[in-house]
């Protein structure tokens, strides 16, 4: 019997409804680990997050258009992470929130919907590859409050827009997105993009450079009101580099010979293997791609012009590369990963299987234990359950806290007791000295320096789960 074309389009319609649906189904089991870590408060809760929700609390009050401190004196970056961490507290300041609201849910959304739309070139078990391999190596993109993983959506929405040829000036607008998230990587990101788009068509650049400009009109904003003070610095930090071999901050990161190695490293590491294993599986790779005609692809070329540009900019600055400047690396091999694959279906057969393997583990990993003691990490769990003691044990009585912390500003208390208790009063009667682990000397010299003996005496000390000590001290009559 021959089927008529209206037949076989109907047949892949109901196909196609069912991966749908097997498609949100997986995306919902593998969103409760992420969920689990961000609704329990195992969230990092230390310098950058808790600075960024201060700033972002603050944001609610005026409008920012800058964002946090970058790694060059004197330059920031753009506003958006702190616009995004600030809608949520319209709601609620809780920390737990606005990572949900803010980073979590919109993660679980926009990545594996960005990879659905890719089904066609990718096809659909490349699709699901990536997604397992995302969530199983990078769960704390999904639950850590530090913006440059961002910067890996902002890379696959890049990627999908090349796919579909959308219009340069939107391709514009997503690059000039990464330096707001990931300040190095994203100038690589907007360099090689750049560099894709005067090799595949040069006319329009101006285009690109008319979207780059729009992300950018905050930062146009906030110079001229004053005094262009970030261009200064921009141009200082050039003249230093160019001219006279210096860079901006007297810090070594990461030597330029280990810089190929840690772009071997991202992909070995995601599949989980050693890298001289990832060494010879790469050449086999990179032949059967070659053979399978990935060279034609738009993708490929924007890869090629991003991993290019990684390798020319981190090798000419003379400033310091760390190791959260190849953030965002990963989606790059996820994505041409999912290519290969859509080519070769023993290859899908053989790395599928691969996936399935190293999930069952983490699934392990997941159940023992089921309910993780965040109270012993230094984890938002912990330092919310330190701030809650001692508001408990002040009651209504007036009181001050110091924390001790080795890069002296301790955002995360400032952040937490503004939140638990934004109404009590200050008394330098009633002390609370809260003390991460560290040197009995140390501590020794905090105790001192913020309550003398002469003046306080302690009523009462305890140590935390975290290895953190609470000592309330009281001044002598």
């Amino acid at each position: 019997m021959k089927i008529s074309p209206g037949m076989k389009k109907a047949k892949i319609t109901a196909i196609m409804k069912r991966m749908k649906w097997l498609y949100a189904i997986f995306i919902i089991a593998i969103s409760i680990i992420p969920l689990r870590s961000v609704i329990l408060g195992g969230i990092p809760f230390w310098y950058d997050p808790a600075r960024d929700m201060l700033l972002a609390q603050n944001n609610l009050q005026k409008l920012t258009l800058i964002g946090p401190p970058g790694g060059i004196p004197g330059i920031f970056y753009g506003p958006y992470w702190i616009w995004l961490l600030s809608w949520p507290m319209v709601f609620s300041k809780d920390p737990r929130s606005v990572v949900l609201l803010a980073i979590t849910i919109p993660f679980l959304i926009l990545f594996p919907f960005i990879l659905w739309r890719m089904k066609k070139l990718l096809g659909l078990p490349a699709i699901f590859i990536i997604l397992a391999l995302f969530i199983i190596n990078y769960n704390n993109y999904l639950t850590f409050p530090w913006s440059p993983y961002l910067i890996s959506l902002v890379i696959l929405a890049l990627m999908y827009l090349v796919s579909i040829r959308a219009p340069v000036i939107l391709i514009g607008v997503v690059a000039a997105l990464a330096p707001n998230f990931n300040f190095s990587f994203g100038i690589v990101v907007v360099f090689g993009t750049l560099v894709y788009v005067l090799l595949t068509d040069w006319k329009k650049l101006p285009k690109f450079l008319m979207g780059a400009c729009l992300v950018y009109l905050p930062f146009f904003i906030f110079e001229v009101r004053h005094d262009f003070l970030q261009i200064r610095a921009f141009w200082d930090t050039f003249l230093n580099s160019a001219l006279y071999n210096t860079a901006a901050v007297g810090q070594i990161g990461i030597p330029k010979s280990e810089i190929l190695t840690r772009v071997l490293t991202v992909p070995a590491e995601m599949l989980h293997l050693p890298l001289e294993t990832f060494g010879k599986l790469g050449i086999v790779l990179v032949v059967l791609g070659v053979i399978k005609g990935l060279l034609k692809e738009r993708m490929v070329w924007l890869s090629g012009c991003i991993l290019g540009s990684l390798f020319f900019i981190y090798h000419s600055t003379k400033n310091p590369i760390w190791p959260y400047q190849f953030i965002g690396v990963e989606t790059i091999f996820l994505v041409v990963l999912g290519l290969l694959l859509s080519k070769s279906r023993m290859l899908s057969i053989i790395i599928g299987a691969w996936v399935i393997w190293l999930m069952l583990g983490i699934l392990a990993n997941f159940v023992n234990p089921l309910i993780p003691n965040y109270l012993a990490l230094p984890t938002l769990a912990s330092k919310e359950n330190i701030a809650r003691q001692v508001i408990a044990d002040a009651a209504s009585r007036p009181y001050t806290v110091f924390a001790y912390s080795p890069a002296i500003y301790t955002y995360e208390y400032d952040y937490l007791f503004g939140w638990l208790a934004k109404n009590h009063s200050t008394s330098d009667g009633l002390v609370y000295l809260i003390i991460p682990s560290t040197t009995n000397a140390i501590k020794t010299d905090f105790i001192h320096y913020k309550t003398p003996d002469n003046v306080y005496k302690t009523e009462w000390g305890k140590e935390m789960p975290d290895g953190t000590t609470i000592i309330k001290r009281v001044k002598l009559k």
